[in-house]
């Protein structure tokens, strides 16, 4: 098992603690996916319709794109599946991801990436240079 990290460097980027504490406000870790790499893994059970959390903060918008300048731990982590359990949806200046159905604790949260595209989500701090 890797050495936690600190809580102070955890919540200065948007985490609370690896491990799901005590009245802890997120209900997610980051932890090895078994989609791709890492992943959004369910730390506690997510009921349908939930609100997960903040994904991204956004700058504004080009062209009908949503132009994200922040990208938080649940959106910068999560991975992508044909059958996604959680979506995106647009509110005010941040983008956040709810539940499409209940999530079990121990099981990824996942989204389809065609719906980022769907509302038109642009993500500046990473971009795809894969079609240059």
């Amino acid at each position: 098992m890797p050495k936690p990290l600190s809580r102070k460097f955890l919540r200065n980027r948007g985490w609370c603690c690896t491990t799901g504490c005590l009245n802890c406000p997120y209900k997610y870790i980051k932890a090895k996916s078994d989609i791709h790499g890492q992943g959004i893994i369910a730390s506690a059970f997510i009921q349908k319709h939930e609100r997960i959390g903040k994904a991204y903060d956004l700058m504004g918008q080009v062209n009908d794109w949503h132009i994200a300048s922040k990208t938080y731990p649940l959106g910068k982590w999560h991975n992508h599946s044909d059958n996604p359990n959680c979506y995106s949806k647009v509110e005010g200046t941040e983008v956040y991801f709810y539940a499409l159905s209940s999530i079990a604790k121990g099981q990824e949260i996942v989204c389809n990436y065609q719906s980022h595209r769907d509302i038109g989500i642009m993500n500046l701090e990473l971009p795809n240079f894969s079609n240059t």
